[in-house]
């Protein structure tokens, strides 16, 4: 602890970024711009800031007519290895509804994870705190429906609403990363295995210049994602919508939304 907050926290280099958060936190184009989506959702990631850093962004961020505020940790490194000296997300929940108890609040999950329970929705405020989870893609369907049963039982969390992650794939090499990005080691989950084996074989099957057959069952296949979880949505009524996370302009976002019927 010592070596830390004497080499880093006190060294040059740190204080000149602690300076410049300050500098980019009142950049008067990005909260210019905000006047024009009122409706989106805007991000505050905890990461190496300060609690008054964050506290001041939220503010400004409501001052400039945001209605929809996603807290996240951010910075898995630095939350894997240095949290005893970061910011704790669930004060920044507390903050944020106890000033701003109008304000529409989200949280993030990983369901792929096998650590990742209730119990983390419960210490951030459950419903009192949170309005809505975005999660991460699920890979592993088995993790996602137990985690599922867990929120939908728990009387701390059932009124929160779920929006599940919906990933559009562009290549094997992009399923793969993926499930990095999500911390799967897709060799050893047979689910998330699964996954990646079929985008190998079509991508190798298709022999089109441009991937045309690949482009379109990978459409497909998030067609009968999003097919699945309206099912879903039957047995677990806290689903209430998903969001799509494409990487590029593979597949015509606009075109799902438009077979899916969705606003």
């Amino acid at each position: 602890s010592y070596f830390f907050y004497k080499n880093v926290m006190g060294s040059g280099i740190f204080k000149t970024f602690w300076k410049l958060q300050y500098r980019l936190m009142d950049h008067e184009d990005t909260f210019k711009a905000l006047k024009y989506t009122p409706d989106a959702i805007i991000s505050v990631a905890c990461n190496f800031r300060s609690k008054k850093f964050l506290e001041n962004r939220i503010d400004k961020l409501v001052e400039s007519g945001v209605k929809k505020i996603f807290i996240v940790s951010g910075g898995g490194i630095g939350q894997r290895y240095f949290k005893n000296f970061l910011v704790n997300s669930s004060d920044l929940f507390s903050y944020t509804r106890n000033k701003y108890p109008n304000l529409e609040i989200y949280s993030a999950v990983n369901t792929n994870s096998y650590g990742e329970n209730v119990e983390r929705l419960v210490k951030k405020g459950g419903s009192k705190n949170i309005d809505v989870v975005l999660t991460q893609p699920p890979f592993i369907w088995s993790n996602f429906s137990k985690w599922l049963k867990e929120v939908r039982e728990n009387e701390n969390t059932k009124n929160i609403q779920i929006r599940v992650g919906v990933p559009i794939f562009t290549s094997p090499w992009n399923a793969r990363f993926w499930m990095m990005l999500v911390g799967v080691n897709w060799k050893k989950e047979n689910e998330a295995e699964n996954i990646v084996r079929v985008f190998e074989e079509e991508w190798d099957k298709d022999d089109t210049e441009k991937k045309d057959k690949f482009r379109e069952f990978s459409k497909n296949w998030t067609l009968n994602l999003i097919n699945s979880l309206r099912e879903w949505q039957k047995q677990y009524p806290q689903i209430t919508g998903i969001h799509i996370m494409p990487m590029g302009n593979f597949v015509n976002i606009d075109e799902i939304i438009q077979i899916c019927n969705m606003k």
